[in-house]
């Protein structure tokens, strides 16, 4: 697969498995060190924008077909 392993288990908590971000971002072992954030927030966002980015250029260069 093209995803690394902390995207490939991201992707398999949160979409396959319909986890929140606060739940993923706990069994990840995500922290922040920022007052009244959820923890893990950036790095959630990093990997959404990442498996989003690489499943759209798959799907481009035609290794996914969606037909």
């Amino acid at each position: 697969m093209f995803l690394k392993p902390t995207e490939h288990e991201f992707y398999k908590l949160f979409y396959l498995e319909r986890n929140t971000e606060e739940n993923v971002a706990v069994k990840m072992g995500f922290t922040t060190g920022e007052k009244n954030r959820k923890p893990g927030y950036k790095q959630i966002q990093n990997i959404k924008k990442n498996i989003i980015k690489k499943i759209k250029k798959a799907i481009a260069d035609g290794k996914i077909d969606i037909f």
